[in-house]
């Protein structure tokens, strides 16, 4: 017996291990004497139907939210406080709608719209001090009515309404005091929805959709009726609600194409947002920062003193999440500690373009003030998006750099550069004549080849200038030129690139990466292996480009005299793909890595997973070189054993191997990583329930 217990109590204690790694911490990453962290979103509900709608208390111990199949929705309330081990409590039932409630300031009431008794929607009153009293409702049939908040007093109850001969919504108030519940219309001479009253009560944040039908954020001084348009992009924004103290003004927004199909719309992710409220009066359209990455969507924000709150389907069904209120990305005490995080996120294996851009905006928020960190951070955001082909918002970060820190250099160099490649593909792209696109391109070249010579103050700095420009000449004279003149002119401006000392490593090794590009493109035949070869023999370490070409070189090597039947070609690859492997492991390690990588990929896609993890050992054993390529060859064997249900093998390589080959900075946030604790735990209980009976 006593054996048994001390087994359940390991069994206890490794669950309880496992659960608090990270709960809420996706990583971590030490600089110095400081730990910075990276947050991960706590669910806080676990409806297996969607959360729709949710409110926390004004003491922040209960969330009140409505959940349920679409026409079907029920509220219910629950505590916060995970010592308080109780189901949630069901608080409406009826076959119709109860959405949108929200607290009381002493949260003794709850108001919500319900559609029981009109189903264009009606404000109601619940009483949670006499739960068995029937909700009161304030408003009839007349108008549709919804989305109600409180006063800061709890006497007046804002929302929004439309009559039967109104084309937009408008915001309404009632005096609870009044027991004739009167509707009074407020002063706004415009169609407005969804407000949300400021802590101190003096402000009223409201969406309008009549200068924009996607929707702006604005908000009105309840005292002196001033409006402020707070939002005016070409994106929707939504649900505003402000910080626990009044200093921000948080609000859901879509501006990132997520679904990649050139248009940003309801299918794409949104994302939280604030506003400094200080900022609200001093500026038009003042800068907005995200807080959650755009890989999920978030919205809804609802905050407490300490953690905010939203919707998210992240872990499949809508329900509510919580982070800190400053979001997933920890705040540094300087600006250099936070460049250095967003460095070291970006280095993160495997590579997250979202969370990156999101660490970026942190030293934009934060350390605005500081001109080598907000021009590094502007200048990192912009590239990030324009990979990802966002040129939109690629732009609005260079134009940020060039407008508020046009003297640090180099990077407001390489954003006038940028800029003038992002417009002039623009206006090619959309010009019909040919004569007219030749005349855009002559321009457009001369421009970069002024900028080319801009003197940065020392010869470092100048010199990256100088090749960063001559780079993207070169790529619009392949892209826009067509021509063999023009693919010679960019050939040799690479050459001459490539020249340049002393030159930064990154800048070269994209010089090389390009020309064998424009030499595979071109049909350039015996030239293009040595061209990408070129780059490895270089640059053997590894990096974005050296593992490029690693790629372009096996795809090639692949190509090359393969037969006709399927089954020869399978054959022959993975031939090939040792030859090169068995070829370059002691010069270009790299390389071989690539290719073994390639050949587990293989044997991966044709279900023969003990050829593949033999392949991916390969590199994790044999190799110390290229971490980009080990941690490929790691993460692709961790799927494969949680696949085979080898769960405490799949962490034992995320504890061990993927924390070196990410220098140290821990795959926590990964989700494979995640779901194999959760598997690994649930096996062990299993086992230590077989065990006692």
């Amino acid at each position: 017996m006593f054996f048994k217990i001390i087994y359940l109590f390991m069994i206890f204690s490794i669950n309880i291990n496992f659960l608090y790694l990270a709960p809420s911490m996706a990583a971590t990453i030490k600089q110095g004497q400081e730990i910075k962290k990276i947050y991960q979103p706590e669910q806080i509900t676990s409806e297996l139907d969607p959360v729709l709608y949710m409110c926390i208390s004004n003491d922040s111990k209960k969330i009140v939210y409505s959940s349920g199949t679409e026409g079907n929705t029920d509220l219910w309330i629950k505590y916060l406080d995970p010592s308080k081990i109780t189901p949630p409590e069901k608080l409406t039932d009826h076959p119709l709608d109860e959405i949108s409630p929200v607290f009381s300031p002493d949260n003794r009431f709850i108001a919500y719209t319900g559609t029981s008794y009109d189903v264009k929607g009606d404000i109601f009153l619940l009483d949670l001090e006499n739960k068995n009293q029937k909700p009161l409702r304030l408003t009839g049939k007349e108008t549709e009515d919804g989305s109600p908040c409180f006063s800061r007093q709890g006497n007046i109850l804002y929302f929004h309404q439309k009559g039967k001969d109104d084309y937009h919504h408008r915001l309404v108030s009632i005096d609870l005091n009044d027991k004739a519940y009167k509707v009074k219309l407020l002063n706004i001479n415009r169609d407005s929805a969804f407000p949300a009253v400021s802590p101190d009560g003096l402000k009223i944040a409201f969406v309008s959709y009549q200068d924009d039908p996607a929707g702006d954020i604005f908000v009105m001084d309840l005292n002196t009726e001033k409006i402020v348009r707070l939002t005016c992009e070409p994106y929707m924004d939504f649900m505003p609600a402000w910080s626990y103290d009044g200093k921000y003004l948080y609000f859901s927004s879509i501006r990132t194409d997520t679904d990649k199909n050139k248009i940003i719309d309801t299918r794409d992710n949104s994302s939280i947002y604030r506003i400094e409220a200080d900022k609200i009066n001093q500026a038009s359209n003042p800068f907005a920062f995200p807080l959650t990455s755009s890989s999920y969507p978030a919205l809804s924000p609802c905050l407490s003193k300490s953690r905010l709150f939203f919707l998210s389907e992240k872990s499949g069904k809508t329900n509510c999440m919580a982070l800190p209120v400053q979001g997933e990305i920890g705040v540094c005490r300087s600006a250099s500690d936070q460049v250095n995080l967003s460095r070291s996120i970006a280095e993160k294996i495997p590579y997250d373009p979202y969370l990156t851009i999101l660490a970026w905006y942190r030293v934009l928020e934060n350390f605005n003030n500081d001109p080598n960190a907000g021009a590094v951070a502007g200048y990192e955001i912009s590239r990030i998006y324009q990979d990802m082909g966002d040129m939109e918002n690629a732009l609005h970060g260079f134009n940020i750099v060039t407008d508020m820190y046009g003297s640090v250099q180099p990077y407001a160099g390489f954003s006038l550069i940028h800029q003038t490649v992002i417009n002039t593909n623009y206006q090619i792209n959309n010009t019909l004549s040919p004569d007219n696109k030749q005349k855009i391109l002559a321009q457009s070249l001369g421009q970069i080849k002024q900028l080319s010579e801009i003197k940065a103050g020392n010869i470092d700095k100048t010199n990256q200038i100088k090749a960063a420009a001559m780079i993207m000449y070169a790529k619009l004279l392949h892209e826009q030129g067509r021509d063999s003149g023009s693919i010679n002119k960019a050939l040799k401006t690479l050459e001459d690139i490539i020249k340049i000392k002393p030159l930064d490593q990154k800048l070269a090794a994209e010089a090389m990466l390009l020309k064998a590009d424009i030499l595979n493109q071109a049909g350039f035949g015996h030239q293009v292996l040595p061209a990408y070869m070129q780059v490895i023999k270089t640059y053997p370490k590894g990096g974005k480009w050296t593992d490029k070409a690693v790629e372009q070189i096996i795809n090639l090597s692949l190509n090359q005299g393969l037969s006709s039947r399927e089954n020869e070609i399978y054959n022959e690859k993975i031939k090939a793909l040792r030859k090169i492997a068995g070829e370059n492991k002691d010069q270009y390690p790299v390389l071989a890595m690539g290719a073994l990588n390639r050949i587990g990929d293989i044997y991966y896609k044709n279900n023969e997973w003990a050829m593949a993890k033999n392949a991916y050992q390969q590199v994790i054993e044999s190799f110390s070189s290229a971490r980009i390529q080990k941690a490929k060859a790691v993460f692709s064997l961790a799927e494969i054993l949680y696949k085979q249900e080898q769960f405490r093998q799949a962490l034992d390589l995320y504890e061990s191997d993927i924390n070196e080959s990410s220098m140290g900075q821990g795959a926590y946030d990964d989700n494979l990583y995640r779901l194999a604790r959760k598997a690994y735990i649930k096996n062990l209980l299993v086992q230590g329930n077989f065990f006692i009976r």
